[in-house]
């Protein structure tokens, strides 16, 4: 038994055993950011659901808090454990098998603790296709995504995790499970019980189990990016392709001429693909599941006329897989760049899709009325109205004290409002978004979050003090 465990765990770690139970360490209570980080009294990795069960069970019996895991790769907290904390981390890193593939009925049942790119990869083998798809796809978990309804770049064409997801198994606060992996594409019989799970980020219980829908595979895609003058032009660009190919442009990102030079400054080998140093970029992707449509014929018709009306100032078309890698590692490897490029107040909005360059100008006039020389600009997901949105000190300036940081959230936030938009489009809410959640969260939503809270989890002990508080 490890040396830091409590007495009251002690007979939970010896049911466990060496394999399923450690001491902490960083990897278990500092989140990817660095930004979050606190402590915990021990770490329980179940490889079973029964495990799970027999973990939950423990703690709720004794006022432990526990605290879900997934691949660690969150942006705000929501996996972290508070400082000072006597919680559990739950790690479902174990978990991480391919229960079954259903190639006739387009599912798949993964364990919560299989990577997503595994999952992707499971699909493609059957001959099929998984659409989930974000930048730490190599490092985060199924399980992860589905307790953040994470979001990533097929959204445009698939919608979020939640729209991927057929039925659940979890582990409930007092230690029941919860057997919902149906793979019914119709169940009208009462409450779909798995929508309470999904984006709630661990606080009403341990999601072990999910039954995923799949697609046919694609026989045929085409990647291209299209320096554009502005984000109004690109939304315009972006809805003349999706009409021209049948919808069938299964992700559309925008990028900011300092998102390139980021990129290209701080990960080897990424290149501009233009020659001219223009102010926006937008990348497309498009996919066919038959040969009945010609994309890549498509793609360079439709970028034809783009360029003759005006829409696109210049167009690349990826001729190979690596040249498409190497068009979107400028979007992909974004985060990464700018964890190397200096301290910046980021966050993670979404508004109605006619509203978003609206939005964008009004967001940068509310940023530069606080900080008169910052730098504020979004970038990110424009087919479906999320936008990642930064602030950065002028060259040679300090980064913004805490009062101005502040400030400049209440601006963004603010704006946000003014447009009925969401001040977490995809990142959720974990710790860092705690304030938001009261300060513009409407009171009838939180009222009924934590009546939902109070009857699934009455002792508070799933991921204590996130999301509602």
């Amino acid at each position: 038994m490890p040396d830091g465990t409590p007495a009251i765990l002690e007979p939970l770690a010896a049911q466990l055993g060496p394999a399923a139970w450690s001491d902490p360490t960083e990897r278990y209570t500092m989140d990817w950011s660095t930004k979050f980080s606190g402590s915990c009294v021990g770490v329980a990795k179940p490889s079973t659901v029964e495990e799970v069960a027999t973990v939950v069970k423990y703690c709720n019996e004794h006022g432990i808090g526990v605290v879900p895991q997934g691949g660690h790769t969150g942006l705000c907290g929501g996996a972290t454990p508070w400082p000072n904390s006597q919680t559990v981390v739950l790690s479902l890193e174990r978990m991480n098998r391919v229960r079954n593939i259903d190639t006739e009925g387009m599912t798949m049942t993964v364990e919560a603790g299989v990577i997503l790119q595994n999952v992707q990869g499971a699909a493609k083998e059957a001959g099929c296709f998984f659409p989930l798809s974000l930048g730490a796809q190599g490092s985060c978990m199924i399980g992860g995504n589905i307790s953040t309804n994470a979001g990533g770049v097929n959204v445009l064409k698939f919608g979020n995790t939640r729209d991927q997801v057929l039925g659940l198994e979890v582990v409930l606060a007092d230690g029941e499970i919860y057997r919902g992996l149906k793979r019914l594409k119709k169940d009208n019989s009462g409450y779909d019980l798995k929508h309470y799970f999904i984006g709630a980020e661990g606080t009403l219980g341990v999601i072990t189990a999910a039954t995923l829908k799949m697609y046919p595979g694609f026989v045929d895609k085409g990647t291209a990016i299209c320096a554009v003058s502005d984000m109004a032009t690109a939304l315009t660009l972006l809805n003349k392709v999706r009409a021209a190919t049948g919808d069938q442009v299964t992700a559309g990102e925008l990028i900011h001429r300092s998102h390139v030079e980021t990129v290209t400054k701080y990960i080897p080998g990424t290149r501009d693909p233009f020659d001219t140093a223009y102010e926006w970029y937008l990348i497309l992707e498009i996919s066919a599941t038959s040969k009945i449509v010609d994309i890549q014929s498509v793609i360079e018709e439709v970028l034809g006329e783009a360029l003759e009306e005006g829409l696109a100032l210049d167009v690349v078309i990826a001729q190979s897989e690596a040249q498409s890698q190497q068009i979107w590692d400028l979007r992909e490897m974004l985060p990464e760049a700018g964890r190397h490029s200096g301290p910046k107040l980021s966050h993670d909005l979404s508004v109605a899709l006619s509203d978003v360059n609206d939005f964008h100008e009004d967001f940068i006039k509310s940023c530069k009325a606080v900080v008169p020389d910052c730098f504020p600009m979004g970038f990110g997901h424009i087919g479906d109205g999320n936008l990642h949105v930064s602030v950065t000190p002028a060259p040679g300036k300090p980064y913004f004290d805490a009062e101005t940081v502040t400030r400049l959230e209440d601006a963004m936030f603010a704006c946000t409002r003014r447009f009925g938009g969401s001040f977490s489009a995809e990142h959720g809410i974990g710790q860092r978004k705690l304030p938001q959640m009261h300060a513009y969260k409407d009171a009838v939503d939180l009222k009924v979050m934590r009546a939902i809270k109070a009857a699934l989890d009455p002792k508070n002990i799933m991921n204590p003090g996130k999301v509602v508080g």
